[in-house]
């Protein structure tokens, strides 16, 4: 099918694909922190709590034709939420362009979309969740089987970009007795090692 389409409807197609992607992770960045489900319930207002009709979720769209408040109460949406989506389309479309289709491409796509909801996250909460950055590390090794940069490097990115930054960590408590760097970011320093190596 990518035969047939012209290479700038592929791009668009791909950002638009990004654009829904980036909703998705605006469930994940919000609920994650709170111990929610990101499946269930339906997408809410988070002040006025009524769920969200098809037409407020199209992402960036939405948010401009609403002014960016919601329809029933006129609280504010943060510009977190198009922001994300507009940077996840163009990460997807960046991808497409720069890897085209292939196990690399969906590879760097989990990596990038895993290190959005990990910056947000980590930007409003200072917290780099375990149910990202240990599934990470796994997916980030398993595809490294397949693809980029192979099943080794993997195994010594893990090692060295999780280890390093442990051990930083480890001599900052015994020096200082006051912890200077948490275990997530040595766990995402890991999974970083296994995409990338």
């Amino acid at each position: 099918m990518t035969d047939t389409l012209p290479f700038a409807v592929q791009l668009v197609f791909a950002a638009a694909f990004g654009a829904v992607t980036g909703s998705f992770l605006n469930v994940c960045i919000y609920r994650l922190p709170l111990g929610k489900s990101i499946v269930w319930p339906a997408s809410a207002c988070p002040h006025c709590r009524r769920e969200l009709s098809w037409f407020e979720n199209i992402p960036i769209a939405s948010f401009l034709a609403l002014g960016a408040r919601c329809r029933t109460c006129r609280a504010r949406i943060g510009w977190r939420y198009p922001l994300v989506e507009a940077l996840t389309a163009l990460l997807f479309a960046f991808s497409w362009w720069y890897f085209g289709p292939g196990m690399l491409l969906v590879s760097r796509l989990v990596f990038g979309c895993a290190l959005i909801v990990l910056f947000a996250i980590d930007l409003e909460h200072h917290l780099l969740p375990n149910v990202i950055t240990l599934p990470g590390i796994v997916v980030g090794l398993a595809f490294s089987f397949f693809t980029e940069p192979g099943w080794m490097e993997s195994l010594i990115g893990i090692a060295f970009g999780g280890g390093v930054l442990y051990a930083i960590a480890e001599a900052y408590y015994r020096v200082r007795r006051e912890e200077g760097l948490g275990m997530g970011d040595v766990k995402m320093l890991a999974m970083i090692g296994a995409f990338v190596g």
